[in-house]
């Protein structure tokens, strides 16, 4: 999962660098729909992940919370 995470990030970084780019030079029109459709496609699989993340972490820390309890603290 962590090596997916760093896929994510390492395109996400492309993405931002190819966009600023785009801005700096003038690129304009269809570049820039096409910019801003990544752009929404990056904010969903964000999403995606965060959410899925978000399950397994809780599941981490019931475990945690439950051994806690099975020892008396």
């Amino acid at each position: 999962m962590k090596k997916v995470i760093e896929l994510v990030l390492l395109w996400v970084r492309w993405i931002a660098g190819r966009m600023l780019a785009a801005l700096t030079y003038g690129v304009r029109g269809q570049s820039m729909v096409e910019y801003g459709i990544v752009v929404a496609l990056i904010a969903i699989v964000a999403f995606a992940t965060i959410k899925f993340l978000g399950q397994g972490i809780q599941g981490v820390f019931q475990n945690i919370v439950n051994g806690l309890q099975g020892i008396g603290i």
